[in-house]
């Protein structure tokens, strides 16, 4: 009987610790973070082809004003965000905060914001990528907007 209980041991030590494994976190708990997100990167599909010069853009971050690239928003437990307009404002009598109201979908797929929904393709601690479309009014067409953010 103890040679059994010997030759078991090892296996029960592993059972043991993994039973001792911390659950993974869940989607709520990595999009509050308090630490905020960032945005990093953002890409446009279809490209949006610029009038002016004909030139197709795909990369919309590069786009953007270096005072929309430090904005940090930071999702809260109460189903409500804050986004500070960060170091430098785009307009100095701006606010330099904003709130509004986001929700997860039951199968915490999609993240509503203000009444927009977004696509959660990856979250991580310290990464988030979301999909959402952009209905261009002038021209009647649907871009997909693919946003990278991380923890400042």
């Amino acid at each position: 009987m103890k040679t059994i209980i010997f030759k078991l041991l090892p296996l029960m030590v592993v059972l043991a610790m993994a039973s001792c494994k911390k659950d993974d976190p869940t989607t709520t708990e990595l999009l509050i973070d308090s630490d905020g997100w960032i945005l990093v990167a953002m890409t446009v599909d279809p490209p949006i082809v610029d009038p002016i010069s004909g030139t197709s853009i795909t990369d919309f971050y590069a786009q953007m004003d270096a005072c929309d690239k430090d904005d940090i928003t930071i999702f809260q437990d109460n189903g409500t965000y804050i986004t500070d307009e960060g170091a430098t404002k785009c307009d100095p009598n701006d606010p330099q905060t904003e709130t509004g109201t986001w929700a997860l979908s039951a199968d915490e797929k999609t993240i509503t914001i203000d009444g927009e929904s977004w696509t959660i393709e990856s979250l991580t601690k310290s990464s988030m990528r979301v999909t959402f479309p952009f209905n261009e009014p002038y021209t009647g067409i649907t871009y997909t907007m693919t946003a990278t953010l991380e923890h400042p």
